[in-house]
């Protein structure tokens, strides 16, 4: 599960278009797309469920071998 932060006033429409944006995501089946099982608002925060998945974060990857090439 995770929880989107309401920065500022506007976080509401904020927060739907991140709920909108999840739920389409739950509609696509890819073995490269993260499933996403679910998405609604939780104690007024937006929040998405989706497959936990294992290994290196895109950070680490990143500073251990640097930029990805454009292929």
């Amino acid at each position: 599960l995770k929880l989107h932060r309401n920065p500022d006033e506007g976080a509401g429409s904020l927060a739907l278009r991140w709920i909108d944006e999840a739920r389409g995501l739950a509609r696509v089946s890819h073995p490269n797309v993260l499933t996403v099982h679910g998405a609604s608002l939780h104690g007024g925060r937006a929040g998405i469920w989706t497959e936990l998945v294992h290994g290196r974060t895109l950070e680490a990857e990143l500073l251990e071998h640097g930029p990805l090439p454009p292929t």
